[in-house]
């Protein structure tokens, strides 16, 4: 397997269940005044061998972000990986 991809034939077979959170998590969160919000998304949208699985067969090159979108609320942003953005960037 080559870093950060996972051959198609092997996708099927992931469990992407999380595991419970551990009570630590619980108390540090409640701490957040109830408006902690996570958000879950992949680093990239244009994922060809996500046809068929994760977008409907036949979905075209150009409808991957709106196929994405389906499923997802938010996309990795790792901008603030190089550089750390002002509120207002944000």
């Amino acid at each position: 397997m080559d870093f950060g991809k996972v051959p198609g034939n092997e996708l099927d077979h992931i469990d992407f269940t999380l595991p419970p959170d551990p009570e630590t998590n619980r108390s540090i969160l409640k701490k957040g005044k109830g408006n902690t919000k996570f958000y879950i998304g992949c680093p990239r949208w244009g994922i060809k061998e996500w046809v068929g699985k994760l977008y409907p067969k036949g979905t075209k090159e150009k409808d991957f972000l709106a196929q994405y979108a389906t499923q997802f609320n938010s996309i990795e942003f790792n901008g603030f990986y190089y550089n750390v953005h002002s509120r207002e960037q944000v």
